[in-house]
């Protein structure tokens, strides 16, 4: 008998919208609030696991004395404990306590090309309301000197994904995700500046890490 025809292959998934994509992504966000004595930190925190285990950068937890954090599924606030980081990459791992069925977020296989469209949700200026900022992918494994806001200490982050996503401060710990709402990198660093080069006419700028390098933080702690 003749062979049987090949199996047709499956469509490629549809890319969602605007705003499929954000009904997808905002549950599994966490906006945090890092206190410092008389100063704090806003930030954003992934979540990984529905018992509360979430990723974060760790200059948003750094040095903090009081964390708390409030799911954007649920409008609950959980007390925070910093389970583990690592610093040369930026990542903290957090535990929310008592927290149970929470949406975790999905993950991607692999980084996306450049001109891949690509959006980062956050904290964004602390204002406790997660928001979307649409970009695409420019470069990966990119080089970058940060500076921490808070402190003003210089750090250089290596193996960074670059994007024009505008991100503000408060977005940092936030999802990176396609345009399927799979996380591909934690947003880290936004708004360089160049010398010599008017904010006006400045592309935004900005530096996630991947999410295969932020796992195996977790992988570790």
């Amino acid at each position: 008998p003749p062979p049987p025809p090949p199996p047709i292959p499956a469509p490629p998934p549809t890319p969602l919208a605007p705003d499929e994509l954000a009904a997808r992504t905002v549950p599994v966000v966490v906006t945090i609030d890092a206190s410092r004595g008389w100063t704090g930190t806003s930030g954003t925190g992934i979540v990984l696991t529905p018992d509360g285990t979430v990723l974060t950068n760790h200059h948003v937890v750094s040095g903090a004395t009081d964390i708390t954090a409030v799911s954007a599924a649920t409008g609950l606030i959980y007390d925070v404990d910093v389970i583990g980081y690592d610093s040369a990459r930026d990542i903290a791992v957090l535990q929310l306590g008592t927290a149970s069925g929470l949406p975790a977020a999905p993950v991607a296989d692999a980084l996306p090309p450049a001109g891949t469209p690509v959006t980062a949700f956050g904290n964004a200026d602390g204002g406790g309301v997660v928001v979307a900022a649409p970009g695409t992918v420019i470069a990966a494994d990119r080089s970058v000197m940060v500076r921490d806001s808070t402190e003003g200490s210089r750090k250089r982050l290596t193996g960074m994904l670059q994007t024009d996503t505008p991100i503000r401060p408060g977005d940092s710990g936030g999802p990176l995700v396609d345009h399927y709402g799979a996380v591909v990198g934690v947003n880290t660093a936004g708004a360089i500046e160049r010398e010599q080069q008017e904010p006006s006419e400045s592309a935004p700028e900005a530096y996630a890490v991947p999410i295969a390098e932020a796992l195996a933080v977790v992988e570790q702690v």
